[in-house]
């Protein structure tokens, strides 16, 4: 759904096609990929408890370098619009935070519908400047490629580590029965941050070249 989107934005932003990205349907597309990618960052969190510790904040510490690496990337190519608190941002930070926050399921319910309640008023507030992009607090005239405050966002990673208990023993025994289909359907969800980082220069290279 990611690479779909996207293929979507750079016919539109770097070819000049007539397709709007920020049309309503490609904007509900856009906004349901997204909701079920931090889902599933809630999801992954709970399951990869058991791995301890040091491998948890080895991954995040990846993350939050790739964070960096989008935003150094996207301000060398247009300071104006660059890359300050993307997806992978949100990640990195919801990740540290779940790692630090008690683990109650009634607790994460309770900060999930708050953060998922004050994320429908931040919009609506602004400042000046822009130390808080993280909490969906912007200036008027604030623009950026990719913007994934932690309201609301957050309250989705949260939603995550709540659900994957529900489906856990359905998805648990359709992937015993499907053990070939769930393997081969599972291979990018393994390598995700790869395909994240790789899916739009790849994109953009071949859509120039094809459709030059």
């Amino acid at each position: 759904m990611m690479v779909l989107y996207h293929t979507v934005y750079d016919l539109h932003h770097f070819l000049h096609y007539p397709i709007d990205p920020l049309s309503t349907g490609w904007w509900l597309f856009a906004r349901m990929t997204a909701i079920l990618f931090l889902l599933l960052v809630g999801c992954s969190f709970e399951l990869s408890a058991a791995q301890g510790r040091n491998k948890r904040w080895k991954r995040i510490g990846t993350i939050v370098l790739c964070a960096l690496l989008i935003t150094g990337v996207t301000y060398y190519w247009n300071p104006t619009t660059y890359i300050r608190f993307g997806i992978l941002h949100c990640i990195a930070i919801s990740l540290m935070l779940l790692a630090v926050l008690p683990r109650g399921r009634i607790f994460r319910m309770l900060t999930a519908v708050t953060i998922l309640g004050i994320g429908q008023a931040t919009p609506f507030l602004h400042v000046t400047h822009e130390f808080f992009l993280p909490l969906g607090i912007t200036p008027k005239e604030f623009s950026t490629l990719d913007y994934f405050p932690l309201f609301p966002w957050f309250g989705i990673v949260l939603m995550g580590t709540l659900i994957v208990h529900l489906l856990l023993p359905a998805m648990h025994t359709y992937a015993q029965e499907h053990r070939r289909t769930v393997y081969l359907a599972a291979l990018p969800g393994r390598h995700a941050l790869l395909l994240y980082m790789l899916h739009q220069p790849l994109l953009i290279g071949i859509l120039s070249a094809t459709l030059a």
